[in-house]
Order: structure tokens, then sequence, then C-alpha cells
């Protein structure tokens, strides 16, 4: 997600199910750009802070940002939209659950919007190390300006894997 978002490309639709592993070296890649837009082709003038990205119906139910949700999102914050989702899948990782699994017959709609007004957090496990947690935790904030940039993410994820945790 580093890579394509230093190159201009939003995912959208990151989420597990996107993921895949090739067994043989165990590289993982992502996969079904069908959501995906490149920015500087979708909205090439982006001076003004306020424009609002028209992105239309993208996204999966669980995944979503709040502000995708509440369909409030500004050009100069479509990369943060992949950042929530990238904390969504860290949970799942954690927690071998999907986002929704708690919910039973909540409708989509009305699950979106707890997770978007912040009436219910993603639950992790006792058992996950408290720097991962935070890492997940910071890409899922409700505020779009406080989540980290994917550089950011990819190094504290890496120094994790290459720590003692």
């Amino acid at each position: 997600m580093f890579d394509l978002h230093k190159i201009g490309i939003i995912h959208l639709d990151i989420k597990s199910l996107n993921f895949l592993c090739l067994k043989k070296d165990l590289t993982i890649k992502l996969a079904d750009f069908g959501q995906g837009f490149i920015i500087n082709e979708e909205w090439p003038e982006q001076n003004d802070p306020n424009q609002v990205a028209n992105i239309g119906e993208v996204g999966t139910s669980g995944w979503k940002a709040p502000e995708l949700i509440m369909k409030r999102v500004f050009v100069k914050n479509v990369k943060a939209l992949d950042i929530y989702s990238l904390g969504v899948v860290l949970y799942e990782l954690d927690s071998l659950k999907l986002p929704n699994a708690f919910c039973g017959g909540v409708p989509k709609e009305r699950l979106d919007k707890m997770f978007a007004q912040e009436k219910y957090k993603l639950p992790f496990s006792d058992s996950c190390p408290e720097e991962y947690k935070k890492i997940a935790s910071d890409c899922m904030l409700c505020t779009v300006e406080r989540r980290p940039q994917a550089e950011k993410v990819v190094k504290i994820l890496f120094d994790l894997a290459n720590s003692s945790v």
C-alpha cells in the first residue's frame, strides 16, 4: 500500500480478502483494484484543501473509514481511507475475526454508522502486543488528520516484526 500511495494510487477496498499470499516465499500481494483511483487523474487540481472527493460508493462494510461512511471525504485525505482499512486488517490479524463478526444480524448500514460515530471500537485480544495495538488503533482513528501515513505504518510494523515483541 505504501508503494501505491507513493505513486498516487488509492485502493479504496483494503480488506483481508483482497490480500494474496504466495506460498513459495510468503510474499503478500494486494489484489482487486476495481474501486481504486489514480489520484492525479481523478483530481488534477489538489490545491483546494476543502475540495470534496466524489468517489461514490466504494469500500466494504466493516472496513470503511468514518468519513467515507458519512460522505465527507476531502481530496487531501483520500489516502487516509486506505490507512483506516489497513487498521481493520491489522485487527483481523490479531483477533482472527472479521470486523462484523460480533454483530450478529445488525444491518450493514447501522454497523457502519456505529463505527463512524465511535459508538463501537474493535476489541483487540488480551495477548496483542501494545505496540501493535497502538499502530492498528492509530490507523483506525476517526480524526483523519491524526492517522499515520503509510510510510510510518510500514516502518513501525517492520520494526515490530524485527523486534523481540
